[in-house]
C-alpha cells in the first residue's frame, strides 16, 4: 500500500502491508512527516484489537481498553509543529477515562510544570502544577466539567451550560482574580491583574471586548468587536513637570486612525 496525504499545509507518503484471514488481521503502516518517522503496528483477532505507535520518542500501546506507555518523549512530536516542548509521559490509562493515569515533567516555553492525566469513576481528571508559581491546575472532566485552582492559585469555575465561579491568584507581589460567568455560547470572562506599579483588566462578553492598563503615569483603553475586528481606544501619558501626552485612536483590522497631542515641559 501507498497512500500520499496532506496534513497542515505538509505532504507525506503512509506506505505499509495488510494481511488477514478469517477474522484475524495484521497491519503495518509507516510514513515520514516532516522528518518525523511513525510506525503503527496492528493485529486484530480473538484476543481483541492491540496496537503499537512507535515514535522517536518512544512507543505507545493499546490493548484491552487500555493506552500505555513505558516513556514517551514529547520534544521529537513537538518539533515539526514547531513548539517549544519537551518532557516525558509514562503510564497506563484505560480509554473510558476511569482508571489509571499518565503523567511526567514537562518544559513548555522555558517553563518547568508536571502533567498528571489520571481516571477515576467521575471521569478524567487533568492537573498541571507550576512550581515556579507555587500554584496549579485541575481540569476535572466529569459530567458538568470543573476548572479548580491549587495552592496559591484557589478558586473554582464551572464550564457547564451555564458558566460561574471565580480563580484568583496571590504571590510575591502579584494579584490576579478571572470571573466567568454566561453560558457556552457567549461566555462572559473578566481578568484584573495588578503588582509592581502596573494594573490592567480585560472584559469579554460573547465578542465584545474591553482593555485596560495602568501604570507609572501611561493608561491605554481600548474597546472592540472581535467578530467585525473594529476598535476604538485611547492612550495617556502624564508626567508631571516632564510630559502630557494623549491619543485617540480607532480603527478595523490593520487600517486605523487616531489624532491627539503631546505637551512637553522641558527645555533645552
Amino acid at each position: 500500500m501507498r497512500w500520499p496525504y496532506a496534513f497542515l499545509g505538509r505532504q507525506g507518503v503512509l506506505e505499509g502491508r495488510l494481511k488477514g484471514r478469517g477474522t484475524d488481521l495484521d497491519a503495518a503502516l509507516q510514513t515520514i512527516y516532516a522528518g518525523l518517522a511513525l510506525r503503527l503496528h496492528t493485529t486484530y483477532g480473538t484476543g481483541g484489537l492491540h496496537a503499537e505507535l512507535i515514535t522517536p520518542g518512544g512507543g505507545l500501546d493499546y490493548q484491552d481498553g487500555w493506552l500505555s506507555t513505558a516513556g514517551l518523549q514529547l520534544s521529537p512530536l513537538a518539533k515539526p509543529f514547531d513548539l517549544n516542548i519537551s518532557g516525558r509521559l509514562a503510564g497506563s490509562l484505560s480509554l473510558d477515562g476511569k482508571q489509571g493515569s499518565l503523567s511526567g515533567p514537562l518544559q513548555i516555553y522555558g517553563q518547568t510544570l508536571s502533567l498528571n492525566l489520571e481516571g477515576n469513576r467521575r471521569g478524567l481528571q487533568l492537573g498541571l502544577d507550576l512550581p515556579s508559581a507555587e500554584a496549579g491546575l485541575l481540569l476535572d472532566l466529569s459530567p458538568v466539567p470543573l476548572l479548580v485552582g491549587q495552592g496559591a492559585l484557589s478558586g473554582r469555575i464551572s464550564l457547564g451550560e451555564v458558566l460561574s465561579g471565580d480563580l484568583s491568584y496571590v504571590h510575591q507581589g502579584i494579584s490576579a482574580l478571572l470571573v466567568a460567568s454566561g453560558n457556552r455560547s457567549e461566555p462572559s470572562l473578566r481578568f484584573s491583574a495588578a503588582g509592581y506599579g502596573l494594573k490592567g483588566e480585560l472584559d469579554t462578553r460573547g465578542t465584545l471586548a474591553s482593555l485596560s492598563l495602568a501604570g507609572y503615569g501611561a493608561s491605554l483603553s481600548v474597546q472592540g468587536d472581535l467578530a467585525k475586528r473594529d476598535y476604538q481606544g485611547t492612550l495617556s501619558l502624564d508626567r508631571p513637570g516632564l510630559l502630557n501626552a494623549y491619543l485617540g485612536f480607532s480603527g478595523q483590522g490593520t487600517v486605523y486612525r487616531g489624532q491627539g497631542y503631546i505637551t512637553s515641559f522641558g527645555y533645552l
